[in-house]
């Protein structure tokens, strides 16, 4: 079916041309241009006036029927109606639409000959059901061919990742939708910035708007931010998101962007080096960069600054856009460094006007049932407010208010709040809201602002009736995503008995809004505006404290009990470490060891899911908490506690790639191992084994190989008499220990060590992983390519190929599941892969390997420069000598390129190996 909504003329629809003048269009016309050829539906709604010629088109043209309105017919009943009609076409697959609409008919005239409400007795003395006809070909006909499978409609997401409405919640702002993607993609402004009240709905406008500038450039990259960012991590996300959304598509980007990705992502860089990238990349590549909630980025009071952190990027992007747009929603206007904001262009997000507030009263009940001129006066009380509307329709269905009253107490607020400030003092306030008939913003502001407080203290002491709803809004106040009725719960605690009350209470008032899951289940929200004000400093500031540590109970309840996705995992974790942070500024309590142990966790799942530099951010801050606890506490607790998050954080220095930095807080962490161990050797020794490992890889990764060699082996020494005790807990550590041993002798060209020591990590891994496969698959790859590594530089050839075949085999399987975390090993094994195919005469499949390691480490680069580009380098020098024979042109690109990369980080060419 395909519902048509507007204005009739005999003949005519009327609907919008692209600049949303009036357009006539004939049922041949609208045909001809708005419905694709052989996707004519069978069924057409046409809820406007004087339809009957316009549907005598549509059959003409081969629609089977038409529901269409002999003379004019008003909006509500319209609404009712067909509300009625698809009601019961959806309730029974069986239904047929004569049937259906003859029944609605009946049943709203009914409803509205029984209505209490004078209006709706009005309106059905109108007898509208009689306009409303439908031209079929029979007496029934049924809509829905019961034989045909169901499908599933796919659900709907926003490309931005912002905030993305339903079909048809999106309430009115039409110009703004209309105009505004076709200015912000016209040159004429480097960006536009959505200003206005919170609440007041530019989150909702900037997803259609992303929306409708899609539709117009479907190749525009978006990439959408949300809340505080510095400039730095706004780099980061940028380069991030372009380099997802351009793999995503089906062609690979071509390889120059894909380098200046790179440069972008890259920290090491000077600023400079990377803006200019930044400027290059969108001198190629279209991008539209969101940014929402932008006032936490600004600092002071009225029209204030960007914070300097990201003033300097903004203003980059500002002056220097090229391809790229920007797209703000802000609270308040704010200046760039420079005047830069000048080249950006502002739109106040005004309130709804009073026609938008008739679309929007039709889904508030107690507003939908006043008169034209009671909700005219409700409108201008708040400014057109929408989160007010709601607010006061809620009032009213909670019987806490009686219009006439809360209407009075708005309008005096309003009068005071205008007379205490100086403004109009001289104007009758009454007349003034009388005989306008546009509120200005200034007014829509003030008005606002005083309804605001009156409103929602009365919705409070509302709730507060009701056994545990007060608790309940405030808790649920401080989630930042939906969140399930558990977590609800969690925020009442022993009060849990009086959920399902309290739930409703905060339902009904408006506070607490309900959705669903793509899969069904139910979630709730506190609307971002709505819960600024809740958790206001001056409201009940303890109750804060204890609804953030609520939350944070309730996201590591997840993580320790729900079977998700380690993916899952994290984003539980980073809500937990946000609130329970939070929960510490506001009131300071016993929250730093379990911070603590929250960032110790997040690290750890974050490196295995290869999000490397976040996780060194959670290490970073996990150590800077430890080395407080144990400043006020020395004791073995805590020394211990400090040893394991310098350990953490040597690790995931490591895997950035940043040696030095790695290596002092590996050393400090061996060191402060060393003394826990002379006091226990039982109890600390296992965890002196991982300092004294990963200290192995930090010396080696800072080309210290002889003393690397030397703590590895002590690390294998440890582990070697924890094994005699142990094996099932200690042997996987012992086999990584050996893995690293082999590496670190096969440097020194101790070759015949080197194999017997990473043989012996091969056998140990098959062991356990015939036990655990998916614990430890991963790490046999990583062994099996060491392993084919010291078989090739003894010249055994076969065995070599074999056993890094093998590895590439079982890193193509984990990788899938896991890129982030298993794609560089995938990469290292197939470049050793080609290097031994081309080396026994199969180039054609080892230079496709190669090809294949380059495109993964170029990928990975693109993110993570600093820990990937000398491989990516290392690779396309192998890839070049074996296209040295083959294609002379294509070998001095790839070792060109690698020179380059080689030439930035000041290291010498690999040799072959």
């Amino acid at each position: 079916m395909l519902h048509l909504s507007g204005h009739g003329t005999p003949g005519l629809l009327q609907l919008e041309d692209e600049d949303g003048a009036a357009r006539m269009v004939t049922a041949d016309e609208f045909l001809d241009e708005a419905v694709p050829p052989g996707s004519q539906p069978p069924v057409f709604a046409l809820a406007a006036c004087h339809t009957v010629a316009f549907a005598e088109g549509l059959l003409a043209r081969g629609a089977g029927v038409v529901i269409a309105t002999g003379t004019s017919i008003s909006d509500v009943y319209a609404t009712r109606v067909f509300a009625r009609v698809y009601g019961r076409l959806a309730a029974d697959p069986a239904a047929d639409v004569v049937a259906a609409v003859a029944d609605a008919r009946a049943d709203v005239q009914l409803e509205l000959e029984r209505s209490l409400d004078d209006r709706d007795r009005r309106l059905a003395a109108f007898q509208e059901w009689s306009t409303v006809s439908v031209y079929a070909p029979s007496g029934s006909v049924p809509i829905i061919d019961t034989d045909t499978p169901a499908e599933q409609m796919p659900v709907t997401r926003s490309r931005a990742g912002i905030l993305r409405r339903e079909v048809g919640e999106v309430v009115g702002r039409r110009r703004e939708q209309r105009e505004w993607p076709a200015a912000l993609l016209s040159g004429r402004t480097a960006g536009i910035v959505v200003h206005g009240l919170g609440g007041v709905g530019k989150t909702t406008l900037a997803d259609e708007l992303v929306t409708r500038i899609l539709e117009r450039e479907p190749d525009r990259a978006v990439v959408a931010v949300t809340g505080p960012v510095t400039g730095e991590q706004l780099l980061i996300d940028l380069a991030r998101q372009i380099n997802d959304q351009l793999h995503d598509r089906r062609t690979a980007p071509p390889e120059r962007v894909s380098r200046l990705l790179t440069r972008v992502a890259d920290p090491d860089r000077g600023l400079t080096d990377r803006t200019e990238a930044l400027h290059d990349l969108f001198a190629e590549v279209p991008a539209l960069i969101v940014l929402d909630n932008f006032e936490d980025n600004l600092e002071g009071t009225g029209v204030r600054p960007v914070r300097p952190t990201l003033a300097w990027l903004l203003t980059e992007l500002a002056t220097r856009p090229a391809r790229c747009r920007l797209l703000i929603t802000c609270r308040y206007r704010f200046t760039l460094p420079g005047n830069a904001h000048r080249a950006l262009t502002f739109h106040h997000l005004g309130p709804l006007s009073f026609a938008e507030t008739m679309k929007l009263a039709w889904a508030l009940p107690q507003l939908d049932r006043m008169t034209s001129a009671d909700l005219e006066r409700v409108w201008r009380s708040v400014g057109g407010h929408p989160r007010c509307l709601e607010y006061v329709d809620a009032l009213l269905a909670g019987g806490t208010a009686r219009y006439t009253d809360v209407t009075l107490r708005l309008a005096t607020a309003v009068e005071r709040h205008l007379r205490t400030t100086g403004e109009a003092t001289d104007l009758d306030i009454d007349a003034y809201l009388d005989t306008h008939t546009v509120l200005d913003d200034a007014l829509a502001e003030v008005a606002t602002l005083a309804a605001d407080d009156i409103l929602l203290d009365q919705l409070l002491t509302a709730l507060d009736q009701v056994p545990a709803a007060v608790q309940l809004i405030t808790g649920a106040s401080v989630y930042r995503v939906p969140v399930d009725r558990n977590a609800l719960a969690y925020q009442l605690g022993d009060l849990a008995p009086n959920l399902d009350r309290a739930v409703t209470a905060c339902v009904d008032s408006g506070l607490l809004t309900p959705g669903r899951q793509p899969e069904g289940s139910p979630t709730y929200f506190v609307h971002r505006w709505t819960a600024t004000a809740l958790t206001a400093p001056d409201r009940h500031a303890s109750a804060l404290v204890d609804a953030h540590r609520r939350a944070a109970a309730y996201w590591q309840w997840r993580v320790t009990t729900l079977p998700q996705p380690l993916a899952s995992d994290a984003e539980d974790l980073r809500e937990a470490h946000h609130h329970l942070t939070t929960a510490h500024t506001l009131g300071p309590g016993n929250d730093l060891h379990e911070i603590a142990n929250l960032c110790a966790n997040l690290q750890s799942v974050l490196g295995r899911l290869g999000q490397r530099h976040e996780a060194a951010t959670y290490a970073e801050a996990g150590l800077r908490v430890r080395r407080h606890l144990h400043a006020i506490d020395p004791s073995l607790q805590h020394t211990d506690g400090l040893a394991a998050a310098l350990n953490d954080r040597g690790l995931r220095l490591s895997e950035l790639g940043r040696w030095e930095e790695a290596l002092a807080v590996a050393s400090e962490s061996v060191e402060v191992r060393r003394r826990l161990v002379a006091t226990d050797p039982a109890t600390f020794e296992p965890n002196l084994a991982f300092s004294l490992n990963n200290l192995g890889v930090a010396l080696s990764g800072m080309g210290r190989v002889e003393e690397a060699l030397a703590v590895t082996s002590e690390a294998v020494e440890v582990r070697r008499r924890l094994v005699a005790t142990d094996p099932a807990a200690f042997e996987p550590n012992l086999a990584l220990s050996l893995n690293n041993l082999g590496i670190q002798l096969s440097e020194l060209g101790r070759f015949e060590e080197a194999l017997a020591a990473t043989g012996e990590a091969v056998n140990v891994y098959r062991r356990v992983a015939a036990v655990n496969p998916d614990a430890s698959e991963p790490y046999l790859a990583i062994s099996l390519n060491s392993f084919g590594v010291q078989l090739s530089r003894l010249g055994r050839m076969e065995e070599a190929l074999a056993a890094v075949g093998e590895a590439v085999d079982v890193q193509r399987r984990v990788a899938a599941v896991n890129p982030g975390a298993f794609e560089p090993d995938l990469a290292k094994s197939l470049n050793n892969l080609g290097i031994r195919l081309v080396n026994v005469g199969r180039s054609e499949e080892g230079l496709a390997a190669l090809d294949e390691a380059v495109c993964v480490w170029r990928r990975l680069a693109a993110v993570n420069a600093g820990a990937f580009e000398l491989r990516l380098a290392d690779s396309l020098n192998n890839l070049a000598l074996g296209l040295r024979e083959i294609s002379p042109e294509r070998a001095e690109a790839a070792a060109d390129e690698a020179r380059r990369i080689r030439d930035r980080h000041a290291r010498p060419a690999p040799v072959e190996a």
